[in-house]
């Protein structure tokens, strides 16, 4: 586990019904087979990205957690699978087709946001 994430370069997802193929390789390796990822278009302002390892009910749960400003609403998303790019390179997947990401966005006269929480008992997959 990194004890200290890079830069986001860029956010991605896709709808669960889209995934055409969904392998856990090992050693926090996946490999998915999407048609295309949707880029979250034209973030705004800062991102807070944050892993964060708790024990709950005697378990290690690790959650993963997304704040950033866009300039659009992304209309009817659905459960998804979010690939975060780093500056250094590194690809990571959050969720998966069995415990999707679920997006919670919102807007006010002065700025529109997405954010995200996602729990599971692995940390998240380094996409290969």
């Amino acid at each position: 586990m990194n004890s200290r994430l890079p830069n986001i370069q860029s956010i991605h997802f896709v709808r669960i019904s889209k995934v055409l193929t969904f392998s856990d390789i090992g050693n926090g390796i996946a490999r998915i087979s999407v048609p295309s990822w949707t880029k979250l278009p034209s973030i705004t302002g800062s991102t807070d990205f944050d892993i964060k390892e708790k024990r709950e009910k005697g378990n290690t749960v690790y959650v993963s957690e997304l704040t950033t400003g866009i300039k659009e609403i992304q209309n009817n998303v659905g459960p998804v699978l979010v690939k975060l790019e780093f500056e250094s390179g590194e690809k990571i997947l959050i969720g998966e087709p069995d415990f999707p990401v679920i997006f919670e966005q919102t807007q006010n006269l002065l700025k529109k946001g997405l954010t995200f929480e996602h729990k599971s008992g692995h940390y998240p997959y380094l996409l290969q």
